[in-house]
C-alpha cells in the first residue's frame, strides 16, 4: 500500500514539474498564436492590408486602407473573437497621390470616378446629387482616401455639379488643384455664365481650363477650324489624279476631328483646280478629288456620310490670278464649307 502511494506521489510531482517547465513557454507562445489566428481571419475576409500584434489577449491592428468602413469592419471582426480581450486601432488612412475625380454628364446620366475624404462625405455627396438631379448617380467608382486639396468636396458638390445640370454634355477631370472642364452648352451665354461661376475657384488656388462649345456657335467654330487647317496646309493628290497622298492623313484626321464640333451641320467639300487644261477636264478632276476627300472622312475619319456633300468647281473660282506656278498651286485646293452659317 505504501509502495502504491509512493508511486502516485512521484507521478504527481512529475506532472507538476512538467507544467512548471511548459507553462512559461505556452504563455510566451499564446500572444503569437492569437495574433496569427486573428490576422488570418482578417485576410480571409479580404483585408490583406491588416497586420495584428498581440500582448497577452490584447491586440493592436495596423495597416493602411483608403476605406474607413474597412477599418471599422476589421476592428469589429477582432472584437468578436472570444479569445481577444481588447483591440487597439492603429490603422492609417491611405494617402492618395495624385488626388483625382472625373465627373461625366451626358444630359441624362451622371457618373463620378475618383476620391473623397471619407464615407460620410460620400454619403453627403450622394444626397446632394439626388436632391439636385432627382435621381441617384453612379458612385460605385468613388473611393475614400486622405490627401484631398482644400475645399475639394465643397467645390464638387456646390460648384461643379450645380453648373453641369443645364449643359448638354460635360466632362470634368480634376487632378489635385487642376480642373479641366469640357463639354457642350446650348448657348454662348451659358458658357459665359459658367466662366463667371468658376472664377472663385481660381482664388482658392485651383487652375481652371475651360473647353466648351456652344451649339448656337458650333458651325462658326467648325468653319474657323477648317479654314485654319486648310490655310496652313493643302491636301496633296497624285499629279493630275484624285488619289490622296498618305502624307495628308494627319491633316485629314484633324479635319475629321474638327467636324465633331458641329455634329449637326452639313459640310460641303469643294474641289478647285488651276486653269491648265480644258474646263471639262478640270471640272471632272475637281469633282473626283472632292469625292476622294469625302470617302477618306467617312471611311477613316468616321464622319457620317449624310453630313458630307461634294462639289467640283474646276477653275471657275480662283483665289488669285493663274499667272505664275506659285499662284496656280494656291488655286489647286480643297475647301470645307459649313452650311447654314
Amino acid at each position: 500500500m505504501q509502495r502504491a502511494w509512493t508511486i502516485q506521489l512521484i507521478g504527481l510531482l512529475a506532472v507538476i514539474l512538467l507544467l512548471a517547465f511548459t507553462f512559461p513557454h505556452f504563455a510566451q507562445r499564446l500572444p503569437e498564436r492569437i495574433a496569427s489566428h486573428a490576422q488570418q481571419r482578417l485576410h480571409e475576409q479580404g483585408m490583406s492590408w491588416a497586420s495584428v500584434q498581440a500582448k497577452d489577449r490584447n491586440v493592436v491592428i495596423r495597416g493602411s486602407t483608403p476605406h474607413t468602413s474597412e477599418q471599422q469592419q476589421a476592428v469589429q471582426t477582432l472584437q468578436s473573437l472570444w479569445y481577444v480581450q481588447n483591440v487597439e486601432n492603429a490603422t492609417l488612412p491611405h494617402i492618395v497621390e495624385p488626388y483625382t475625380m472625373h465627373i461625366q454628364w451626358d444630359g441624362n446620366t451622371l457618373s463620378l470616378n475618383g476620391y473623397v475624404s471619407n464615407d460620410d462625405t460620400k454619403a453627403a455627396l450622394a444626397g446632394q446629387i439626388k436632391s439636385a438631379f432627382g435621381h441617384a448617380a453612379e458612385l460605385a467608382e468613388v473611393q475614400t482616401g486622405a490627401g484631398a486639396p482644400k475645399g475639394w468636396e465643397t467645390i464638387i458638390g456646390n460648384t461643379l455639379l450645380a453648373q453641369i445640370k443645364p449643359l448638354k454634355t460635360a466632362s470634368i477631370r480634376m487632378t489635385d488643384q487642376a480642373v479641366n472642364f469640357s463639354g457642350k452648352a446650348s448657348t454662348t451665354r451659358e458658357i459665359e455664365a459658367l466662366k463667371k461661376a468658376l472664377e472663385p475657384l481660381q482664388a482658392q488656388g485651383y487652375d481652371i481650363s475651360l473647353n466648351m462649345v456652344a451649339l448656337d456657335n458650333a458651325a462658326i467654330v467648325c468653319q474657323q477650324e477648317f479654314n485654319r487647317l486648310l490655310t496652313q496646309e493643302n491636301i496633296v493628290f497624285s499629279s493630275g489624279g484624285s488619289s490622296i497622298d498618305s502624307k495628308s492623313d494627319t491633316l485629314l484626321q484633324a479635319l475629321a476631328d474638327a467636324a465633331i464640333f458641329c455634329a449637326h451641320s452639313t459640310i460641303l467639300i469643294s474641289g478647285h483646280t488651276d486653269d491648265v487644261g480644258s474646263e471639262e477636264t478640270n471640272l471632272k478632276l475637281s469633282e473626283q478629288r472632292a469625292k476622294a476627300v469625302k470617302g477618306w472622312l467617312f471611311n477613316q475619319g468616321g464622319v457620317p456620310l449624310e453630313r458630307l456633300k461634294t462639289a467640283g468647281k474646276g477653275s471657275s473660282e480662283p483665289l488669285v490670278n493663274n499667272d505664275t506656278e506659285a499662284n496656280r498651286a494656291k488655286n489647286r485646293r480643297i475647301e470645307f464649307i459649313v452650311e447654314g452659317i
